[in-house]
């Protein structure tokens, strides 16, 4: 039997449609005829096969891909009224999604999304098969600032929600009998999109309330800071812990303010050493003063306090002593 060839508009209702491409040009047509504005490459040249089914309900597509190795990327930005996410979902071999700086790496199961609207790359380095859902932004539960925050982020497929998504996505592609007419299709689509919406809400609830008051989440972690700065198993890691959100997150809030959490951590413990240096009387080892502030390690905190202060605690003690000695 002839594979069946059908141009998928976001509008249309299509019953599954399949497409083969037997190279790399010929796939390069299939994402153009799916409206695609995408670049695909081969790195080195490799012969490529793949093949694309796909269906329409409302304005969400479907997508089930299967192909060799390839890389596809989106160079430039679209029209914010033509916005649309894209999620996906690897069901054999392994992929990248990449886009903010960030890489989310997928094995089977795993699920990812990117804002279709920004640039964005997708390296498939191996053989695989991978659902893709795209739908626009407006139909989401969070709004595209929140989820800026949350593409390239891998969401794991080996338990919670992930394996039910996974499933109900292939059952919409192969198994969903075709909607009788535009109130059954927007109904299935808003099904796919609230299914994909509560997922994530259920994974990133805490990022989610976090990003709706970052002043507050950059507090209270500086508070928790200041708090524990004695403490030497203070790390990024547990401060992350302790306000109940991802390290990922709390590094994003901190580049906000132009720092790190690790180099927050530093300067303020450097800056409660050097306070005490300026008050001690020599009698109290410069190494004690560091592992009061958590720098157990005499020659760390040596080489951090001399980077930030252009001289070594035991330097720095002796001048501000000479300074104070002098008569004003």
């Amino acid at each position: 039997m002839q594979d069946e060839v059908r141009d998928v508009a976001p509008t249309a209702a299509c019953p599954p449609a399949t497409v083969v491409a037997r190279n790399l040009e010929e796939w390069r047509g299939v994402v153009l005829a799916h409206h695609l504005p995408v670049v695909v490459d081969v790195p080195g040249g490799r012969p490529f096969s793949g093949t694309l089914t796909a269906r329409t309900f409302d304005a969400v597509v479907v997508r089930e891909f299967e192909a060799r190795p390839h890389v596809v990327a989106q160079t430039s930005a679209m029209l914010a009224d033509d916005g649309c996410y894209k999620f996906g979902v690897q069901l054999d071999g392994y992929s990248l999604f990449c886009q903010d700086g960030r890489e989310a790496a997928l094995t089977p199961g795993d699920l990812a999304f990117c804002d279709a609207t920004r640039p964005y790359e997708l390296v498939f380095r191996e053989s695989f098969r991978m659902l893709t859902v795209m739908f626009p932004q407006a139909w989401f539960s969070f709004g595209p600032d929140t989820m800026s925050h949350l593409t390239a982020t891998r969401f794991s497929g080996r338990g919670g929600a992930g394996p039910i998504i996974a499933q109900t996505l292939r059952d919409v592609v192969r198994r969903v009998a075709e909607p009788a007419g535009p109130q059954a299709q927007r109904e299935i689509a808003r099904t796919v999109v609230g299914l994909l919406s509560g997922y994530v809400g259920a994974c990133c609830a805490e990022e989610i309330a976090a990003l709706a008051a970052p002043e507050t989440l950059f507090s209270r972690a500086t508070e928790f800071i200041a708090a524990h700065l004695a403490d030497p198993q203070l790390t990024p890691a547990a401060v992350a812990r302790s306000q109940h959100v991802s390290l990922r997150l709390l590094q994003r809030e901190f580049a906000a303010h132009s720092t790190s959490v690790a180099g927050w951590i530093r300067e303020q413990r450097l800056e409660r050493c050097r306070g005490d240096l300026e008050r001690s009387d020599g009698r109290i080892p410069v190494g004690e003063v560091g592992a009061r502030w958590g720098l157990i390690d005499a020659g760390t905190f040596s080489k951090a306090f001399k980077a930030a202060y252009g001289a070594s605690p035991r330097e720095y003690r002796i001048v501000h002593r000479s300074t104070m000695r002098q008569p004003g």
